[in-house]
């Protein structure tokens, strides 16, 4: 192998590596932006920093995540997690809302919450029965869009003012509430419950037009391993 296609390997693997342990690379990193000037015809945009030992590429005006923009996003999962299977079990699919402030042409930060409604039927000695499941979940996430690093190290020729690869972070919480048959409690657990939840997910959102776009996202999530939806830009 030759040298040059050697070292571009190691590059193309270690922004991989950085994506999957996002949250450290923000730890460690130390990033700058200058702010976007408010007249009609705004300069380039200025990005000095570092991520991970790499040289943050400079984005034009036309970036879509300037500092300080704010993006609302709606979406819906599939292939759902931590959540029982028993009985006949009918749902509509999740809804799950988001806001996304960038702090940087790279970071972003913003609330979710969602909502999910499940009901099942089942049999408990011989006696038919049903219940319901009601399911919030809320926290924060944390993105990092990498669109602009993929096409400066990996020469991947991706247009930003129609694609933007980026990776996602939720903390946040999970409460269920139970609306059951209490003479047969005793086959489920019906208790309300209230926990924490984790998940990273790396998703492409496709820009229709500047300021909207559809998105879809692969992994843990609040809800499921899969999520899509819908995006706008807010300012």
């Amino acid at each position: 192998m030759s040298l040059p296609l050697t070292i571009h390997t190691m590059k193309t693997s270690t922004i991989i590596f950085a994506l999957s342990y996002m949250p450290i690379a923000f730890a460690e990193s130390s990033l700058a932006a200058s702010e976007i000037q408010s007249n009609a015809h705004p300069g380039p945009i200025t990005f000095a920093g570092d991520f991970l030992g790499f040289s943050m590429p400079t984005v034009g005006s036309k970036w879509p995540f300037p500092k300080g923009s704010v993006w609302l996003h709606t979406s819906t999962s599939i292939g759902s997690v931590s959540y029982p299977e028993f009985g006949t079990k009918s749902a509509f699919l999740p809804l799950l809302g988001a806001a996304e402030y960038s702090l940087d042409p790279y970071w972003a930060a913003g609330p979710y919450i969602g909502y999910y409604g499940v009901s099942y039927s089942d049999t408990y000695l011989g006696e038919s029965y049903s219940s319901k499941l009601r399911s919030f979940v809320f926290g924060a996430r944390l993105t990092f869009h990498a669109t602009a690093l993929l096409r400066k190290y990996c020469n991947a020729d991706i247009n930003v003012k129609k694609w933007d690869i980026y990776s996602t972070l939720s903390a946040g919480m999970v409460s269920n509430h139970w609306n059951g048959n209490e003479r047969i409690e005793n086959s489920q657990n019906f208790e309300t419950t209230t926990y924490p939840s984790l998940g990273f997910m790396v998703g492409a959102k496709y820009f229709a037009y500047s300021t909207f776009a559809v998105h879809g996202e692969f992994g843990k999530g609040p809800f499921g391993l899969i999520n899509f939806g819908i995006s706008f830009w807010v300012r």
